[in-house]
């Protein structure tokens, strides 16, 4: 699950040589730069990137998953599962022989916690349908085609939220090694920076299981549109699964925020603010039905089946015992709860509060079932 890492260490001047020399580190030369060595172009075939400032701290980037796949079957991907334990691995024994140097006493920057999942079909059915994350919204990339990519909001903020087309991915950077089946990659990024400071190795090793809750916790509350159709569904859809996500106060501000920031354009504000001042008067009972699609199904199949099998080899196996059917039940029971909430008035007995906290208990008691 843990992939893409982003680790700093402070060096000797001896193992700053000794690092120029193994990974044939380039001299940046500039008087004004901050950076006194960076990689060459072996990083493409190491995928590893390393930078040593003018204070010999070394700055070091690399996907864990991908790094064990090279060390043990000579590819460098990330395609399947990569458990808990490999990562670990990964870490603690395999990366500090590749690197030539102890990181133990590395702090961890930033990191990657995903899953690849192989879905029934193709991932931007799945990618068009999903709007939000809980309460954030997930926005498409214009940079790429539709409904291969969306994201989260960006800028001051800890957690990024991304899902994409890994099968897609593939076939665009015209990689060899394309995944036969139409694969779907969710991610959570954390910048530990932004959080009062970097973390120490130890202490990012030792919440790696909090880690994994938290991801699973935030990956469960995906959100997709409510009304489905037949054709590709309409913008007053996604309003109106925002409008009963988050009630009407809370979408009209995120209206004035995004349009603040240039996200959405004026046409696109003066849509939103008419949909919502109409709400009351919409047929909210046909979007408030809480019927789960076949998509929301079998993405839901596919992350309690991938985060069970990317913790199953710990010191102590965890394998849920409920059904996706006792899961898509629970959701479908909190959404419900929540949309009455937002369409009638009555945030008193359903607040969001208490769906965040019943989401969590959820998690945990569906994953981490009691020893019998």
């Amino acid at each position: 699950m843990i992939d893409q890492i982003s680790i700093r260490i402070d060096a000797t001047p001896e193992q700053v040589r000794q690092l120029v020399q193994r990974h044939r580190l380039t001299s940046v030369g500039n008087e004004g730069s901050q950076w006194a060595y960076v990689s060459g172009e072996q990083r493409k075939l190491t995928g590893i990137v390393l930078k040593i400032d003018n204070t010999d701290a070394v700055y070091i980037e690399c996907s864990l998953h991908k790094q064990y796949n090279r060390i043990r079957y000579g590819q460098l991907n990330n395609y399947g599962i990569f458990t808990m334990q490999q990562a670990r691995q990964t870490l603690t024994e395999l990366l500090p022989d590749v690197l030539g140097v102890d990181i133990r006493r590395a702090v961890v920057r930033k990191a990657e916690i995903g899953l690849t999942m192989t879905m029934p079909h193709d991932a931007g059915e799945y990618i068009m349908r999903i709007v939000s994350v809980g309460d954030k919204e997930l926005i498409e990339e214009p940079r790429y085609r539709e409904n291969f990519q969306k994201v989260t909001r960006q800028i001051n903020t800890r957690r990024i939220y991304k899902i994409y087309d890994k099968t897609g991915e593939s076939r665009q950077k015209r990689r060899r090694d394309i995944p036969h089946s139409p694969m779907l990659r969710i991610e959570t990024k954390i910048n530990f920076v932004k959080d009062r400071g970097a973390w120490t190795m130890g202490r990012f090793l030792g919440q790696l299981p909090t880690l994994a809750i938290r991801f699973l916790k935030d990956w469960q509350s995906v959100i997709f549109i409510a009304f489905c159709t037949e054709q590709r569904p309409h913008d007053e859809d996604r309003y109106a699964t925002l409008l009963m996500a988050l009630g009407v106060k809370r979408f009209n501000d995120m209206t004035r925020s995004e349009h603040s920031d240039g996200r959405i354009t004026a046409d696109e504000k003066q849509r939103r603010d008419s949909f919502a001042a109409r709400w009351n008067d919409l047929r909210r009972k046909e979007y408030a039905r809480g019927i789960l699609s076949i998509h929301e199904r079998e993405y839901f199949d596919a992350l309690k089946r991938n985060y069970n099998e990317a913790i199953a080899d710990g010191a102590a196996k965890i394998v849920s015992e409920k059904t996706a059917d006792d899961i898509n039940a629970h959701k479908r029971t909190l959404c419900v709860q929540k949309r009455r909430a937002a369409f009638f008035g009555r945030r008193n007995s359903v607040t969001t509060e208490t769906v965040d906290r019943l989401e969590f208990q959820c998690s945990v008691r569906l994953f981490y079932p009691k020893s019998k």
